[in-house]
């Protein structure tokens, strides 16, 4: 049986601002090897989807 689902990494503004700024973070999401959901701790709301 096979899945359609997508697996998305959620992570905070903070990490994101620090990992994925890096060049390794960036060479993760420029070949879209990794799916983020980036959300901000205070609100609670999702702040961005990688990728679209």
């Amino acid at each position: 049986m096979g899945s359609e689902r997508n697996l998305y990494l959620a992570v905070s503004q903070a990490t994101f601002n620090s990992v994925f700024t890096i060049e390794l973070g960036q060479v993760l999401l420029k070949n879209q090897i990794i799916k983020l959901i980036v959300f901000n701790t205070e609100s609670e709301a999702i702040v961005q989807w990688i990728p679209n």
